[in-house]
């Protein structure tokens, strides 16, 4: 095809505008092959994804329940009187665990169905007395009571991955063993995160990097089952993103299409965007070989790749559950949908404000202060590009919040985590456009006065 350009190009009979016409047509075949490739690697990598996670479920629902359920049973004596909504560390609420949903989990986990390990992974069916008021814990307990009695609870709208994940470490340790072995991988890939973050950038972008998820308390997701999942994709999203050359683009639209449908089929709805708005910023920060434009569309696509995967298999595990059950899936995601998205109860701004209200916002508009004050004197023109990337990564939590209303106003202990992208995205803005050569240049002018 270029051949056959180059000798249109040449051949005298055809004028220039007879060659810009050719040159559009090829250019518009080109666009055509590479959008059907773009196609074609969304759609591969997506079932294979799917298959991957049907899969994975029905062999953790077939294994034995009696060593899991030795170990569930263990854990019960030393958790129960924590409550459902216990803070370990510092007396507020933002600070506290989710043991009610991990508990819910554990309850899952033990009423599995070997015999059925298909029908039993998607329902994800449990055992609840008749009593509403009674914490997940004492639910916990009356499921192990009755073990020989029939499930009469089914939570099948999420994939419940996490879930099938956890009956795994179940088989080997209780409770206190899941929470170590979760303490221990993220502290794991912190570690490796920092490391490759500071080897690959200044010691300034990975110190306001680790600020932003230190103001939102993510080190108390490090301890619990329900958390945990979302946090572990985003950091090895982003490690894996930092181990990639920035010139394989396709690479990077897999790792974002992994990360989205790894979010959907693991998380409860907790803060999914972590998956998708930290590696962003992580591919913003490394990819500084073209020009904004062209990179403004790559970040949209990443966007579309992380979305399209998640939810279609979200999308994916309705349809299963559907072809497989007969529980009423479509009617309880409407509801659920509508429950979410409501903001009935709430004005427009109220997801907003009461969740930045949960971030030491003093401490944080100090480092805003700064940052501003060393930009009136230290500007960096050449920065504007990354500035204006991070600042449209920066706003998505905010779209989210408007969105999932209902949602972010009643979980908002948690939901607030979210912003971290924002904070981050706001820090390392400053941080492009500040001009660091001629701020240490002043420094060092300052060293030498008498």
């Amino acid at each position: 095809m270029i051949k056959l350009k180059a000798r249109l190009q040449c051949w005298q009979p055809f004028d220039e505008q007879q060659i810009r016409e050719m040159n559009n047509i090829f250019s518009n075949v080109s666009e055509q092959k590479s959008m059907f490739k773009l196609i074609w690697l969304f759609f591969k990598w997506l079932l294979l994804l799917q298959i991957v996670f049907i899969l994975f479920v029905i062999i953790s629902a077939w294994l034995p329940n009696a060593g899991i359920r030795k170990n569930i049973t263990k854990s019960l004596p030393s958790v129960i009187k924590e409550g459902d909504y216990p803070e370990p560390m510092i007396k507020k609420r933002k600070h506290g665990l989710d043991y009610s949903m991990d508990a819910f989990t554990m309850n899952i986990i033990f009423s599995t169905d070997n015999d059925n390990p298909l029908k039993s992974a998607i329902l994800a069916s449990s055992r609840h007395s008749d009593l509403p008021d009674k914490s997940k814990w004492e639910q916990l307990k009356f499921s192990i009571e009755n073990e020989s009695t029939e499930v009469n609870l089914n939570y099948p709208r999420y994939w419940h991955g996490g879930t099938s994940l956890f009956r795994i470490f179940f088989l080997f340790v209780d409770f206190d063993g899941v929470k170590s072995a979760i303490y221990l991988l993220t502290s794991f890939l912190f570690v490796i995160l920092g490391l490759l973050l500071f080897q690959k950038s200044t010691w300034s972008e990975t110190l306001l990097f680790f600020l932003g998820l230190i103001f939102v308390n993510l080190y108390i997701s490090q301890f619990s089952m329900q958390f945990s999942p979302v946090l572990i994709i985003s950091l090895v999203a982003s490690i894996l993103l930092l181990n990639l050359k920035t010139t394989d683009f396709t690479k990077s639209l897999v790792v974002f299409l992994v990360a989205g449908a790894a979010t959907s089929f693991m998380d409860l709805l907790t803060t999914p965007l972590l998956t998708f708005g930290l590696p962003a910023l992580i591919w913003i920060h490394i990819s500084t070989n073209s020009e904004l434009r062209n990179r403004f569309k790559k970040l949209i696509l990443l966007g579309v790749f992380w979305f399209g995967a998640y939810t279609l298999t979200w999308f994916t595990k309705w349809v299963i559950t559907a072809l497989v059950t007969d529980f009423p899936i479509f009617s309880n995601v409407f509801t659920e949908v509508l429950y979410v998205t409501n903001a009935a109860s709430s004005n427009l701004l109220t997801p907003l404000i009461i969740n930045i209200n949960q971030l030491p916002l003093v401490l944080i508009n100090i480092i805003f202060l700064i940052q501003l004050l060393l930009l009136l004197f230290f500007f960096n023109p050449k920065g504007v590009d990354n500035a204006i990337l991070y600042i449209v990564v920066a706003i998505i939590p905010f779209l989210w919040y408007l969105i999932m209303s209902d949602h972010s106003v009643r979980h908002y202990w948690f939901t607030y985590r979210t912003l971290s992208i924002s904070l981050i995205g706001i820090f390392l803005t400053f941080n492009a456009l500040l001009d660091k050569e001629r701020l240490i240049g002043w420094i060092n002018k300052l060293r030498l006065l008498p």
